[in-house]
């Protein structure tokens, strides 16, 4: 697993020197902290392979599904959000059983 700060020294020392390189570290890594930085970077392999992590959190997914507007980046994180489907499922029932006043505004919306 690579760490932000082992990350950062590499990059600092020249050892990666493209976002190719780059992204391929992002993609096999399980530090939330690098994912944090690579969805915020300012290529799109980077974004893209921080979106396809399956360790990336779901709060991150949403977030990239409001602010990003990369094309490849979007059809990534439509393929990311399909896959992980269950997980916002669950995590939506999760929160409508501890507010149950959502439950109402979402029916509420729904039939709209």
């Amino acid at each position: 697993m690579v760490t932000k700060k082992e990350l950062m020294v590499q990059i600092a020392i020249g050892t990666i020197s493209d976002a190719k390189q780059l992204a391929g570290l992002v993609k096999i890594t399980a530090d939330v902290e690098v994912l944090s930085w690579a969805m915020k970077h300012k290529y799109s392999p980077v974004r893209i392979a921080a979106i396809t992590n399956s360790n990336c959190p779901i709060g991150f997914l949403l977030e990239a599904f409001i602010m990003e507007e990369g094309k490849g980046a979007r059809e990534a994180l439509d393929v990311a959000v399909q896959h992980r489907r269950e997980e916002f499922e669950y995590l939506v029932r999760d929160v409508v059983r501890c507010y149950p006043q959502l439950a109402l505004d979402l029916k509420h919306d729904s039939s709209n």
